[in-house]
């Protein structure tokens, strides 16, 4: 009796532990289906492509909710491995395919998955297929180009190291052509053999010319001055351009001459980076005209440009005559305090610079705190400082920190 006794006691504590854990359970998920739709977005609007695909799985609520989720402005998907392939199957067939609008590729992929997505996926604007390191045959080339074509409602167009053949290119030129909203393009080492003098970019350079919307423009190709030449002519009557990145060419004066002339036919160009080209002496004095004329300049990139003392005194003439530059970036020139006193008196009496990168240059102390100080004295102290002064010749860093200290959006590196 005494052990029948004690089973049932046992079997009335578990029976009510359990009704206990059941209401506490019921009580969370009808407090989660509670939970008003407008919250559930707000919640999963932030999530990645993945994660929102295992928030999906958990119930039918939070599928639906899923579904009826609103279009985020980007929904990026990476492909870094060839591996990955199957997750282009797994983004067309989810659901959330409608929500993609990026698509980065590392690797090389299958062209045949890459044109099925492109083709069922038209809400993709942001194209970039990212492969420096590989070269790949005509064959590749052209059906990476009919994947292409499968969506021209991109906008944004990064294309690297996909092809080495003069055939490509000019397929790529129609496709871009093709393109009509394209804003932003991005090409490097799509055709790669910088000793071939007679490339013609013909077909490039009449998709410049009939563009309409196109205003970032990144042509990092290792190009000789005939290539540069006919590029710049491209340049200069693409009126809708406001960025020009043409470093790690291989142009020289000439070229860069034929780049002053497009700038001075083009005045929008606010954004130009020329990092990695010998741009001393001729070249410079004709571009530096070019700028000054323009008067809109707002970003000038001339990092490891070899200038000398006479080249910075053009800079400064540049800054000067643009008074709506924002971002000066000088790396690696070998600059020292007699070439940064011009700079310095520049930034002085300039209205609105308050970004400049001098990393790896020959700056002491001194030259480094009378730039500090024609900062601080028309900065006010809520106002905006960027200057990177690392790897230069710079010893007492301790005292230029304190004199930067009551800057609260000061960032200065030493």
């Amino acid at each position: 009796m005494g052990i029948d006794a004690e089973k049932k006691k046992t079997c009335t504590r578990i029976r009510v532990v359990c009704f206990v854990t059941l209401k506490h359970t019921r009580a969370r998920q009808k407090k989660m289906h509670c939970l008003p739709t407008d919250c559930m977005h707000s919640v999963f609007w932030f999530l990645s492509l993945s994660d929102m695909a295992r928030a999906s799985a958990v119930c039918k609520d939070w599928l639906g909710t899923m579904r009826s989720l609103r279009p985020r402005p980007q929904i990026s998907v990476q492909i870094f491995k060839p591996r990955n392939n199957l997750h282009l199957d797994t983004c067309a067939t989810s659901f959330l395919s409608a929500h993609i609008t990026v698509l980065d590729i590392m690797h090389i992929v299958d062209m045949k998955q890459l044109r099925a997505f492109l083709e069922s996926h038209l809400n993709v604007r942001c194209f970039k297929m990212r492969s420096p390191y590989y070269s790949y045959p005509l064959t590749f080339g052209m059906s990476f180009v009919e994947a292409l074509r499968a969506n021209q409602n991109m906008t944004d167009l990064n294309i690297s190291g996909y092809a080495d053949n003069l055939e490509t290119m000019n397929a790529l030129s129609h496709v871009f052509a093709q393109c009509h909203n394209l804003t932003r393009l991005a090409i490097s080492n799509v055709y790669n053999n910088s000793d071939d003098d007679e490339l013609s970019l013909r077909e490039f350079v009449s998709f410049l010319q009939s563009s309409v919307n196109l205003t970032d423009l990144s042509i990092t190709n290792r190009f000789r001055n005939a290539q540069m030449i006919q590029l710049a002519t491209g340049i200069g009557a693409c009126k809708t351009l406001r960025s020009v990145n043409v470093s790690e060419n291989l142009f020289n004066q000439s070229g860069m001459h034929a780049l002053a002339d497009a700038i001075q036919l083009n005045k929008n160009i606010t954004c130009l980076n020329v990092s990695y080209i010998d741009v001393s002496g001729e070249g410079l004095v004709l571009l530096s005209h070019a700028l000054c004329a323009t008067k809109k300049l707002v970003q000038l990139n001339m990092a490891v440009c070899q200038l000398t003392n006479a080249d910075v005194r053009l800079v400064a003439k540049i800054l000067a005559s643009n008074p709506d530059m924002e971002r000066l970036i000088l790396p690696s020139n070998m600059l020292n305090d007699e070439s940064l006193h011009h700079l310095t008196q520049a930034i002085q009496k300039h209205p609105r610079i308050h970004h400049v990168n001098l990393f790896h240059n020959r700056i002491s102390c001194s030259g480094a705190l009378n730039l500090i100080q024609a900062f601080l004295k028309k900065t006010p102290h809520d106002g905006k400082i960027y200057i990177n002064l690392e790897m230069n010749n710079i010893q007492n860093a301790y005292v230029l920190r304190n004199m930067v200290r009551p800057w609260s959006n000061a960032r200065v590196f030493f």
